[in-house]
């Protein structure tokens, strides 16, 4: 008998680059449509969105210093969007 494997804890890493992706596919709805509608008919752009996989546990810590590093980022991405266009 087989036993099911517990939920492996997730990386800074993982963390990271889902909550990076997500700022950016999020703001590529004109330069990139099929990666948003990818990202969105997957329900990773809603603001409750979890990391993708249901086999994996979330460290509280790494999960608000991922979403901190984010949401720096989408400023920065912001600004430089308003910039090009005036």
């Amino acid at each position: 008998m087989m036993k099911a494997k517990p939920p492996r804890r997730l990386s800074l890493n993982d963390h990271l680059m889902f909550r990076v992706m997500r700022t950016v596919y999020g703001r590529m709805e004109d330069y990139s449509p099929a990666d948003y509608a990818y990202w969105r008919e997957q329900g990773w752009l809603e603001p409750k969105a979890r990391y993708f996989t249901e086999h994996a546990r979330p460290v509280l810590l790494k999960e608000l210093y991922a979403r901190f590093v984010a949401w720096i980022m989408g400023r920065s991405m912001d600004k430089q969007v308003r910039a090009q266009g005036e």
